[in-house]
């Protein structure tokens, strides 16, 4: 056992000494060996609220520094203040809400009577800005330098067993489109805190889907999971232009070997290489393994490259499930 130390070097050395690899099956798994205890608290891993008495643990302090809701009067009001506060937590961001709309008294007592019941800070700022709503979010949000978004998906609710399946308001298609940061946006927003069960994340080989598969990882070891999917779609075309390389088992090889280098994994990671045309299949696979949520790297709008690419264009139309949309700022492929 080695003694705890305030070098955040001497821990991430430590961290990647005791980290064991191993491969079976098609599916990769590092598992977390014995480490010393660290007091987290000399390494910044942990920052107190004394405004409302909370702890917040978060991964990576540096990933978001402002985060917005859009909150809207809806029955979903509270679940969405509520996810925004721990996702604020979560990062140790600031949070700032936006209300497309007017202001008025009753409105903000609502927004009051929310802050309370949820213990986030009595003086978060409320932006109310009348307008169309994807438009004013992205301009507002671009103004304050928001990183990332928290919003609510769907109208409606999905219900299970029913065959339901939850198209995105015109709202969330016009976000995932155009808005230049990231984007939370929940299916089924909770006032109470869950474990997240079963997390999925799109690989494409760019270096913004190691980092979103880095981000995946620590999420669902932060919130319980027992392990992560990784999944990369294999087109017709893709087939043909591998098989050269080994096909679809080349495809399986390639992306289990992306998996092992682009992160140190504490939790296990299943890879699938999914075959279809359309994305839906991607789709339908999501949903047979109960997906709670899914982490999308795509493309900055109003850059040469497609913020989706054409065989992910269905996340426009359908949400399978809570979404984590990761722009691309690596600036490499």
């Amino acid at each position: 056992m080695r003694q705890q130390s305030s070098s955040f070097f001497a821990f991430v050395q430590l961290f990647c000494e005791r980290v064991n690899f191993e491969q079976w099956d098609g599916k990769i798994v590092k598992n977390f060996m014995s480490i010393a205890t660290v007091d987290p608290e000399p390494l910044g891993l942990a920052f107190d609220l004394e405004e409302t008495g909370r702890t917040a643990f978060f991964s990576n302090s540096s990933m978001y520094r402002s985060i917005a809701a859009a909150t809207t009067f809806s029955p979903r009001f509270h679940a969405v203040l509520s996810e925004a506060g721990r996702t604020a937590d979560y990062f140790g961001a600031t949070l700032q809400l936006i209300h497309v709309g007017e202001e008025t008294p009753e409105k903000k007592a609502r927004i009051a009577e929310g802050l309370a019941q949820f213990q986030l800070r009595p003086d978060t700022q409320v932006h109310w800005v009348p307008g169309e709503p994807a438009a004013t979010i992205c301009r507002l949000a671009g103004e304050f330098g928001c990183d990332l978004l928290v919003a609510g998906a769907v109208q409606g609710d999905p219900v299970a067993g029913t065959g339901y399946r939850p198209f995105a308001n015109n709202i969330a298609r016009k976000l995932i489109a155009e808005a230049p940061f990231d984007l939370f946006l929940f299916l089924q927003p909770r006032e109470a805190e869950e474990a997240i069960r079963c997390p999925a994340v799109l690989i494409d080989f760019t270096s913004n889907s190691a980092e979103a598969l880095r981000q995946t990882v620590q999420a669902a070891k932060a919130r319980g999971a027992e392990k992560v999917h990784a999944l990369h779609i294999v087109t017709t075309f893709d087939e043909h232009r591998l098989r050269d390389s080994g096909g679809l088992q080349g495809a399986e090889e390639r992306l289990d070997q992306f998996v092992l280098d682009s992160t140190p994994l504490d939790v296990p990671v299943e890879t699938h290489c999914i075959r279809g045309n359309t994305g839906f299949a991607a789709c339908e696979h999501l949903q047979s393994i109960g997906a709670d949520l899914l982490v999308v790297p795509t493309g900055i709008p109003g850059k040469s490259n497609p913020v989706l690419s054409p065989h992910l264009d269905w996340l426009y139309q359908v949400i399978p499930c809570n979404l984590w949309v990761m722009r691309d700022r690596t600036g490499e492929p």
